[in-house]
């Protein structure tokens, strides 16, 4: 039995003596006794205030001390950290392209933080004379889709009590091979043509999400302990 519990055992043997006290008290009361039930009747409640004070300062400090002792709490908030980066990097701006009419590029705008202020002035361009196609892009999908293909990132997984670092892939890859082991609890080296994974996320943030829902339907099926317990996203 844990030092914890022993405790709490004591104190409420201790207030158990206290109110059986107070019994005897009342059932022996006389005028001159009233003051002795009132001090009886404080050193109860110092009692529980003392008991509670103990209880809480066994609560809460293991917990501040496990917040931030604890590596893998500390590695999410840094994992959060990099995530929120990453978004503002990935913030939605756009572009305005137009091409004359053999085809050739002959203007592109700044970015403008809003699509409203790109499709305005696209229109105003496809309505002048010499114009062709007009394009309205989305600089940051562009990014991201771009980086997808070229940056490499590694998975980490826990899996029967051992780290495994997966070979860096591109976020494309890891998008495919990483949910249909989550999902099916197969590798997905030797089941590609199987798979039915979206491999085109919109964000950093939206894939992580994903990811977390494939985890989540693979321990329903009895999968996640096994094959994923931890998986973090480390950019190189």
């Amino acid at each position: 039995m844990s030092k914890h519990y022993i405790k709490e055992a004591f104190d409420s043997l201790e207030q158990a003596s206290v109110k059986q006290d107070i019994k005897k008290n009342v059932l022996k009361e006389s005028g001159a006794q009233k003051q002795n039930r009132v001090t009886s009747v404080n050193e109860l409640n110092e009692s529980r205030n003392r008991s509670n004070r103990s209880n809480n300062s066994r609560r809460i400090k293991p917990l501040t001390e496990s917040r931030a002792r604890n590596p893998l709490a500390r590695k999410i908030r840094e994992i959060d950290s990099k995530m929120k980066q990453i978004d503002h990097l990935l913030e939605d701006t756009y572009i305005v392209e137009a091409y004359d009419l053999n085809g050739k590029k002959v203007l592109e705008t700044s970015g403008f933080e809003t699509l409203r202020e790109a499709e305005e002035l696209s229109r105003e361009v496809a309505g002048t004379a010499g114009y062709g196609r007009v394009n309205v892009i989305n600089t940051s999908t562009n990014a991201l889709e771009e980086n997808m293909k070229t940056k490499k990132y590694v998975i980490r997984t826990h899996r029967n009590g051992r780290i495994r670092i997966s070979e860096p892939k591109t976020l494309e890859e890891l998008v495919e091979g990483a949910k249909y082991t989550l999902e099916t609890g197969k590798s997905y080296e030797h089941e590609k043509g199987n798979s039915k994974i979206n491999t085109n996320p919109k964000t950093i943030n939206s894939f992580i999400t994903n990811f977390n829902n494939a985890k989540n339907n693979a321990a329903r099926n009895g999968f996640a302990n096994h094959w994923i317990e931890l998986a973090e996203i480390i950019i190189e």
